[in-house]
């Protein structure tokens, strides 16, 4: 997906246990409640024995929400708990810009759980 808009609505992605490349550029969320929201959520099977295919993601920029309100950026599940990684390159949420997209993922940032990983660089 490259050059979309997302407006209070959650945008989900899952692969229907087919591993595919897939690129997220130049994504804008916006317009969602201040509690309770989740926006993006992934599924898609991961791979021990070889790497996957990428998940890709470049200047995605999520409306900022507070912690501890029930609220995630992202949620990535790996539907076989087979390594499923998610490098959020490129985010208004990472660490290197002050931002709290490591607070709001499931699984926490550099934390595996049943394979799925996100990591904001």
């Amino acid at each position: 997906m490259t050059g979309l808009s997302v407006n209070n609505a959650r945008m989900i992605l899952d692969e229907q246990g087919v591993p595919a490349a897939e690129t997220f550029s130049n994504v804008t969320f916006s317009g969602f409640p201040t509690s309770g929201t989740t926006m993006m959520d992934v599924t898609g099977p991961g791979n021990d024995v070889a790497p996957r295919p990428t998940v890709t993601t470049t200047n995605i920029n999520f409306q900022s929400l507070a912690t501890g309100a029930g609220n995630l950026y992202i949620k990535l599940t790996s539907t076989n708990s087979q390594a499923f990684t998610m490098n959020m390159t490129g985010s208004n949420q990472s660490p290197l810009v002050a931002g709290n997209g490591p607070s709001l993922s499931d699984p926490p940032n550099q934390t595996t759980v049943a394979g799925a990983r996100i990591s904001w660089p």
